[in-house]
C-alpha cells in the first residue's frame, strides 16, 4: 500500500509525497529481504524526477534500476527498468543509447508473453527509432489495454505520448490524437494531473500539424498552465515553446 499511495501522490503532481511514499515502499522492500521489487520502486523514482523535468536525477535513478534490474533478472521489472530509461534518455535526446536498452530485452519480453510490459518497451523503440512496424506493433498493444469504460491506463502514460509522438512524427498526427483521446478523457475526469499535462502538449503539437491552429492552442495552453502550476518544468518550457504558433 506504500508504493500505491505514492502513485496517487503521482497523479495529483504531489512530488514530495510521491517521493516519501516511494522511499518508505524501498525501505520496507529492503527489510523484506526481496530485493527484486527494488527495481521496480528506483525506476519509478526516475520516472517521477522526470515529470518533473529533473532529467540528471531521473537518469540517475535510472541506471541504478537498470543495474539493479540485470542482477536480479526478474522478468518484469528488469525491461521496465530499461523502459522508464528509455523515456528519460529519449526525452534528453540520447535515443541511440535508448534504443540500445531496448532492442536487448524485447525478444525476451516477447517470450514471455508479458504484453505491458512489451508496450513499455516497444512505445520509446518506436519513437527513437520511427520504424512503422515497431510503431504497428505499439499502436496495435495500446488500443488492447483492456480498462473500464472511459477509462485509460494511467500508469502508463508514457505509452501513450511516445506512441503518439511517433504517428506526428511519421506525418499522421491524426492517428497521434486518437491515441491520445481515451488518455485525455480519462485524466480529465480522475484528475490526474501529469497525464493531462503530457496528454494535451502532445494533442497540441498533433493538432497544430493538422492546421486545427484553434484547438492547438488551446491544448498547448492547458498544458503549460497545468504545468507550470503543479512543477512539470520541461513540459512548461516545451508546451510555451509549442504556442508560438504560425
Amino acid at each position: 500500500m506504500l508504493f500505491e499511495g505514492a502513485l496517487a501522490a503521482v497523479a495529483a503532481a504531489d512530488w514530495a509525497a510521491a517521493r516519501d511514499g516511494i522511499a518508505a515502499a524501498l525501505e520496507a522492500n529492503r527489510r523484506s529481504g526481496y530485493a527484486a521489487h527494488e527495481v521496480w520502486m528506483l525506476a519509478h523514482l526516475g520516472w517521477v524526477a522526470r515529470l518533473q523535468g529533473l532529467h540528471e536525477e531521473a537518469a540517475e535513478h535510472g541506471r541504478r534500476a537498470v543495474a539493479l534490474g540485470d542482477r536480479a533478472g526478474h522478468r518484469w521489472w528488469r525491461p521496465s527498468a530499461r523502459a522508464f530509461l528509455a523515456g528519460t534518455l529519449v526525452e534528453c535526446g540520447s535515443g541511440e543509447e535508448a534504443v540500445g536498452l531496448l532492442a536487448e530485452v524485447v525478444a525476451d519480453v516477447r517470450h514471455e508473453g508479458a504484453e505491458a510490459q512489451l508496450l513499455r518497451c516497444l512505445a520509446p523503440l518506436a519513437e527513437a527509432t520511427g520504424d512503422g512496424d515497431v510503431l504497428a506493433e505499439a499502436d496495435a498493444l495500446l488500443r488492447r489495454v483492456d480498462t473500464p469504460p472511459g477509462g485509460a491506463w494511467l500508469t502508463g502514460m508514457d505509452a501513450y505520448t511516445a506512441v503518439a509522438r511517433a504517428w506526428t512524427a511519421r506525418g499522421e498526427p491524426g492517428r497521434a490524437r486518437e491515441v491520445l483521446r481515451p488518455l485525455l478523457e480519462a485524466a480529465t475526469r480522475t484528475g490526474w494531473l501529469p497525464a493531462l499535462a503530457a496528454g494535451a502538449l502532445e494533442d497540441g503539437r498533433a493538432a497544430a500539424r493538422l492546421g486545427a491552429t484553434d484547438e492547438a492552442r488551446a491544448a498547448l495552453s492547458r498544458a503549460r498552465d497545468l504545468a507550470e502550476r503543479h512543477g512539470m518544468r520541461a513540459t512548461a518550457r516545451e508546451a510555451a515553446d509549442a504556442l508560438v504558433l504560425p
